[in-house]
């Protein structure tokens, strides 16, 4: 709709306004406007973070100004996410962030590396997918920070190698103007139990809200104010857990959740998080 007003405004303007100065001004406007609307180019004055709703798995799109990140790719359902990228007329990719190797968060990576110019791929250092050989994978350990053109991660999982894959997730605290998101990955209760973790704004509630995780512990220590699940539309598992669900919500907790709520799009504009829902 703002689009509409603004494109109608410059045109009345163009029509109606005899001073040839002004007439020659609002014409370039018009003309670079109308560019960039069939190029359908992004280019966001605030962070834009979408919580995707998915065929099957999860997957977060990061856009600020120039930079895109993504944070898993689903499983890949008929290249479901390679088709929203291009619909919002992403080209390059600046960080594919692969949380651990299963194909509900990893599943489209390969067909996002071959459509889009992918600047860094990001894996855990216990991560031993394909991902991990290319000339292009930074591996974080523990500790170790990631400094994007905007963005700061601190990786503070996973702690160990572990047999249980879930467990070697990439655990992040993303920071972003002033308000912390906490990216959980697959990490369940015994890992949770390891860590003591800092107070948070946004939890991105782990395993698709299963009951392996999002411990009571976890949820007293981030005491988050907002919560999402990405469940994906379709999964065999029932998720996500009712249990899970009254626990976040005993505790005042503002939950959105995919299978609910579709597509979950969150701006932070000056310090606030603004959430819209997107069928």
């Amino acid at each position: 709709m703002i689009i509409i007003i603004i494109y109608y405004v410059l045109l009345i303007g163009i029509v109606v306004i005899n001073k040839k100065k002004i007439k020659k001004i609002l014409s370039i406007i018009f003309i670079l406007f109308f560019i960039l609307f069939i190029l359908n180019i992004n280019y966001y004055i605030n962070p834009h973070i979408t919580f995707l709703d998915l065929y099957n798995g999860e997957s977060t799109l990061i856009e600020y100004k120039d930079e895109t990140i993504i944070i898993d790719t689903g499983e890949g359902i008929d290249n479901e996410l390679t088709t929203i990228l291009k619909s919002k007329g992403i080209r390059k990719i600046d960080y594919l962030i692969l949380t651990h190797d299963h194909s509900d968060h990893n599943g489209e990576a390969s067909q996002i590396i071959n459509n889009f110019k992918v600047t860094n791929i990001v894996l855990s250092e216990y991560d031993n997918s394909v991902f991990s050989k290319r000339n292009n994978s930074i591996t974080l350990k523990q500790k170790e920070v990631l400094k994007t053109k905007y963005f700061i991660f601190e990786c503070i999982a996973p702690i160990k190698e572990d047999d249980n894959v879930n467990n070697r997730s990439l655990v992040l605290y993303t920071y972003i103007n002033n308000i912390t998101i906490l990216f959980t990955g697959d990490m369940e209760y015994d890992l949770e139990s390891e860590i003591n973790f800092k107070k948070i704004d946004i939890l991105k509630v782990g395993h698709h809200g299963s009951f392996t995780s999002t411990s009571e512990k976890l949820l007293d220590q981030t005491n988050p104010k907002y919560a999402i699940i990405m469940c994906g539309r379709s999964n065999s598992f029932s998720f996500p857990s009712n249990y899970i669900v009254n626990r976040i919500k005993q505790r005042n907790i503002v939950l959105y959740n995919t299978k609910v709520n579709y597509s979950i799009e969150l701006i932070i504009k000056k310090n606030k998080c603004i959430f819209n829902t997107i069928k």
